[in-house]
């Protein structure tokens, strides 16, 4: 199929899920002139528009007993906190996990040179023993403070040192200073492992992500029959990392030979979803793809190299606010076409999706867009139009665009 530039770019109709209200056009970005992102901005719609407006009610009337604008709820409010919570995990994974590294291995490296400098007394008293207790404590209130809600292997640590230090607190006050000794020499060993590079390599992993993203980036309980891959990038700072599920006491053993998304994949998704980028108070861009596994497969995920390809891949653009979305969303809409296949939301588990289409080499490319909050998704999009789609969404469902 194929569509005039004029046709494809027309001022569209978008249903309140999308919306969530009426509100105004961006200024700086109508008028036919480029947008920062280097794209053409088209005209917004004029006045007395429908834009807004539930597709199928006539501009100027209302239902009775409808609802104002302003009273108008927040559309796909548990997509908008699911999103919040993805974001801004795997934001702290890019920007602060290598400082909370540092803070932990320093915290546990103070604990080793504690239990050391205490084993280098000529005898341990009950107070030094008390005082060795309430330090490392502290330490690891310092650990925790670092990992805490990304790993919980500070649960682990507090738990295990504990253990070591109120055995040497009992003996210290019993005077039995060999089975002291041997309790500190035993907390060294414990507490050497945390220090290393190694450790935070294998048990507080980045790439690939071994943190709490994984929960957060799936819908439900994993599926041993089915894992899911995901592969992500922050486009603001360029870092990028990959994440399977695995049952927590049997990890799959995945890598992947090639950047999660690279540099070129974050350029195509742009390209794609060009129409659909609106950079006025925009704060973020995150690009999620997904893949859905086969565990019986000699390569689980079909592949060391999964491609990122626009129809899995979702494209997220986050705001200051949802008012400022809200205008994004009015600005992507007017750069989009819709019809009569198009008057109603895609669901996605407890989200609704717009159906809108626009030209792209050439042909046509048929997309989902919703807003949540302060959040504006894209993806799905294929030169196959929605209506001819079958079982579209069913992996999606699966991630947290579906639920929690």
């Amino acid at each position: 199929m194929r569509l005039g530039r004029r046709e494809a770019l027309r001022a569209g109709v978008l249903t309140t899920a999308l919306l969530g209200g009426c509100v105004g056009a961006d200024p700086e970005q109508s008028g036919g002139r480029r947008t920062t992102d280097g794209q053409l901005a088209t005209d917004t719609p004029s006045e007395g528009s429908p834009v807004g407006s539930p597709r199928g009610t006539p501009v100027g009337t209302e239902s009775p007993g409808a609802p104002t604008a302003t009273e108008t709820p927040e559309p796909n409010t548990g997509l908008a906190e699911r999103t919040e919570r993805v974001q801004s995990e795997f934001v702290w994974l890019a920007t602060e996990y290598e400082d909370a590294i540092d803070q932990f291995q320093s915290a546990m490296t103070q604990i080793r040179e504690l239990a050391n400098d205490l084993q280098s007394e000529s005898e341990v008293s009950l107070g030094e023993a008390q005082r060795l207790r309430s330090q490392v404590e502290t330490q690891v209130d310092t650990a925790e403070d670092a990992l805490a809600p990304h790993f919980g292997v500070h649960n682990l640590i507090r738990r295990q040192t504990r253990s070591f230090t109120g055995t040497v607190v009992r003996f210290a006050r019993r005077g039995d200073d060999d089975r002291v000794r041997e309790e500190l020499s035993r907390l060294v060993d414990y507490v050497d492992g945390f220090t290393t590079d190694l450790f935070a390599a294998e048990s507080l992993s980045r790439q690939p992500i071994n943190n709490i993203l994984v929960r957060y980036a799936r819908n439900g309980s994993y599926d041993p029959d089915a894992p899911l891959l995901f592969q992500l990038r922050d486009a603001d700072t360029g870092f990028d990392a990959f994440a399977f599920e695995t049952a927590p006491e049997a990890p799959t053993p995945y890598t992947l030979s090639r950047p999660a998304v690279s540099t070129a994949d974050q350029r195509e998704i742009f390209r794609v979803f060009a129409p659909l980028r609106v950079q006025r108070s925009r704060t973020r861009q995150l690009i999620v793809s997904f893949t859905e596994g086969n565990p019986d497969s000699d390569s689980v995920f079909g592949s060391s190299s999964p491609s990122v390809g626009s129809n899995r891949t979702v494209y997220v653009q986050a705001y200051e606010s949802a008012e400022a979305a809200r205008r994004a969303a009015l600005v992507a809409a007017g750069r989009t076409g819709t019809d009569e296949f198009a008057t109603r939301p895609t669901p996605v588990g407890d989200s609704q999706w717009d159906r809108v289409y626009y030209a792209f080499d050439g042909d046509v490319l048929y997309v989902y867009l919703t807003r949540a909050g302060r959040f504006l998704f894209a993806t799905g999009a294929t030169r196959v139009a929605w209506e001819e789609r079958v079982d579209w969404g069913t992996v999606h469902e699966r991630t947290w665009l579906g639920g929690s």
